[in-house]
């Protein structure tokens, strides 16, 4: 979904880089270094940084480190106990 889609959908409410940093309870310099490491999609809106909740939610899932004994699928939720 692209930027114009979404803003007229209503289906994702855009956020600052300062709203995004409080939910994943971290910096706003470390979220900078996540975007321009590319570990963390954005859009941006002429001088404006904004993040979706959705691009949020795919940063954690790909953050997730799976218990010890366990195994992890490759979109970031447990597949088994390993054996």
């Amino acid at each position: 979904m692209d930027i114009a889609n979404a803003i007229q959908s209503g289906a994702a409410e855009l956020m600052s880089r300062q709203q995004a940093a409080k939910m994943l309870h971290i910096s706003v310099r470390f979220l900078d270094d996540l975007i321009s490491e590319r570990k963390i999609g954005c859009y941006r809106v002429g001088t404006r940084v904004l993040l979706s909740p959705r691009q949020i939610s795919q940063f954690q899932a790909s953050a997730e480190v799976a218990p010890a004994g366990q195994e992890r699928s490759p979109q970031g939720g447990k597949v088994s106990d390993a054996q």
